[in-house]
């Protein structure tokens, strides 16, 4: 390969310890088993009359490559196989070779994307179509106040909220939190344990933050791997009282402080008149404690957009105020406008799950509301990879996911912040897309890209914030032999992301490293290897950051397939399985 290409492949230096990251050139040795294959798709540089000579000379290097042709298309000069990862550089560097893609998986169109998660683009990649498959919001519990929860529903059951401290049914407050079996939220308004939903709007608003992916029924949320916790403060008939909403709130933030990774509330409900300083200093402590809490804006706004509508407790400084689009990205006839608007998120013929397994169309900045609070969920989970901590030592990281939510709107209406879609329209991919760590300077104009320098040093990433609970992935520890050496414990790698950062030009792979009991290793040094649209960028190293993050840059990146294999990990202490399936990821870019 020649060193052109190879001079993409630039490496931030994010080493705490000043280790500079080097470029080797040798092919992987390492890394996936050749047991374990992956499925592709591979074109043919050929004509015609000459495509079955080319797949049958395909199809024989393959083979000797360990893996095996499934399909030989006569539709297009391609074939599909399964090979391991390490084939793939060979592969692409056969001048024969047009491509290599990743074999990707189809589903029967039974579940629906409702438009306004497609708006969102609450999607890994919006040209992929994978919503359903997607898993956002994994480990975050966000806290629905509303008229409850259909606790049944088909599609919202799997993501409900469990108190793993109650037995069901025994009459007994046995985590001893003062409410007796809780054991999925509670009911403030009927004062009991029982949080089903008697009117719907919860129902809908639940399922638009969480519903269920990949179980071929119904809709997806905008956090499908999140969990739903129902609050009811609202009757049968829609009505409620402030004072049920500071209880609620006050449970909220009691779990949370008893260890359930409660951090986002979804309120859509209002009133237009200031409740006063009690429920503004509820949700106020709550922020504080590191919880972020959307509303929506209310539906009183006139049909000119003009004039002070927005109803508390969206009014709040310690809330975001949400207001509703339609499907043409205007502003909903019925949204209230105002000073306070922060945000807009699709609020007009929202479908979603409603009470006894079925599903409805309704409309009003109520539905607007859990969007945001789905993907705020999906930040909340995502903090870690991308570099959100609590800059200012305040909040937790809820005023930096606030302020990540903002920046990243799209901007309707007039130019900048206004009064009626506040910062702009909610879009989920950008902000999931945008570092968080301030690594990409002024982004300026980039020139001709040059040779691209030492391009930075990726800021320091802050000071990890308090770092979840996260520590799974501990397996493994029961590797030893009983021989007469000990047996080190595995470091492990954890996740594997790619990243579009410099506006989408730069791939940043990010690369987190952990310990058998889920602590991330400062200073460790990883080598991987990337294999991509031009071929095989070659091997890299460098070492992690305080957040257990090695990171890598290709500059001016192309569209298309990226497989980056781990090939060597190395910690004072630690033993690397180079076999482990997790030192392997392929993805779009």
């Amino acid at each position: 390969m020649s060193s052109i290409v190879r001079s993409f492949f630039v490496l931030a230096i994010a080493s705490a310890i000043g280790l500079s990251a080097s470029i080797a050139f040798a092919q992987p040795q390492v890394g996936i088993p050749e047991n374990e294959k992956i499925g592709v798709i591979i074109g043919l540089k050929t004509e015609p009359e000459a495509a079955a000579a080319a797949q049958a000379d395909a199809a024989q290097q393959i083979s000797d490559l360990g893996g095996e042709v499934n399909h030989r298309y006569t539709i297009i000069p391609a074939v599909s196989a399964e090979l391991p990862p390490q084939a793939i550089a060979d592969l692409l560097n056969d001048p024969a070779i047009a491509f290599v893609e990743l074999d990707g998986e189809v589903q029967a169109l039974v579940e629906t994307i409702p438009w306004g998660i497609d708006r969102i683009r609450a999607l890994p990649n919006p040209n992929n179509g994978d919503a359903i498959e997607y898993t956002g919001g994994a480990g975050i519990v966000v806290a629905v106040l509303d008229s409850g929860v259909d606790l049944d529903h088909p599609d919202l059951v799997a993501n409900m909220y469990i108190n793993p401290g109650e037995i069901p049914g025994d009459g007994i407050d046995n985590d001893e939190n003062g409410f007796i079996d809780d054991i999925s939220g509670w009911d403030f308004n009927g004062d009991d344990n029982n949080a089903d939903d008697d009117n719907g709007h919860g129902t809908h608003c639940a399922g638009t933050v969480a519903a269920v992916g990949q179980n071929d029924i119904g809709v997806v949320g905008a956090a499908p791997g999140a969990l739903i916790m129902p609050i009811k403060v609202l009757s049968a008939g829609g009505g409620g009282s402030f004072s049920d909403i500071i209880a609620a709130l006050d449970y909220v933030l009691m779990m949370k402080q008893n260890g359930v990774n409660v951090v986002v509330t979804s309120n859509s409900y209002g009133s237009g008149g200031n409740p006063g300083t009690a429920v503004e200093a509820a949700f106020d402590q709550a922020y504080a404690a590191g919880i972020i809490h959307l509303a929506a804006a209310g539906n009183s706004g006139n049909s000119g957009g003009t004039g002070e509508s927005v109803g508390w407790p969206a009014n709040y400084d310690s809330v975001v105020a949400v207001a509703s689009t339609t499907i043409n990205n205007t502003r909903s006839s019925f949204s209230s406008t105002g000073e306070n608007v922060e945000i807009a998120a699709p609020g007009s013929s929202i479908q979603s799950t409603w009470p006894g397994g079925g599903y409805n169309t309704i409309s009003g900045t109520s539905m607007a509301c859990p969007h945001v609070a789905g993907a705020a969920a999906v930040l909340m989970a995502e903090a870690s990879l991308l570099d959100i901590t609590d800059a200012n030592e305040a909040n937790g990281i809820a005023d930096e996911v606030r302020a990540l939510l903002l920046a990243t709107t799209i901007d309707l209406g007039p130019t900048g912040p206004d009064t009626l879609f506040g910062f702009g329209l909610l879009d989920l991919y950008a902000a999931r897309t945008t570092s968080g760590d301030g690594d990409d300077g002024d982004d300026g104009d980039d020139g001709d890209d040059g040779d691209d320098g030492d391009d930075g040093d990726d800021g320091d990433d802050g000071d990890d914030g308090d770092d979840g609970d996260d520590g799974d992935d501990g397996d493994d520890g029961d590797d030893g032999d009983g021989g007469d050496d000990p047996i080190l414990p595995l470091v492990k790698v954890h996740k594997i992301r790619y990243q579009a950062v410099k506006r989408g030009r730069d791939l940043q792979v990010k690369v987190q490293i952990r310990n058998e009991e889920g602590i991330r290793l400062e200073g460790t040094q990883v080598t991987i290897n990337l294999v991509g649209p031009r071929g095989d960028y070659g091997d890299a190293t460098t070492s992690t950051n305080r957040k257990g993050l090695a990171k890598f840059r290709l500059r001016k990146a192309r569209r298309g397939t990226y497989f980056t294999t781990v090939l060597d990990v190395v910690v004072e202490g630690y033993r690397f399985d180079p076999d482990d399936p997790k030192n392997f990821y392929a993805n779009d870019f």
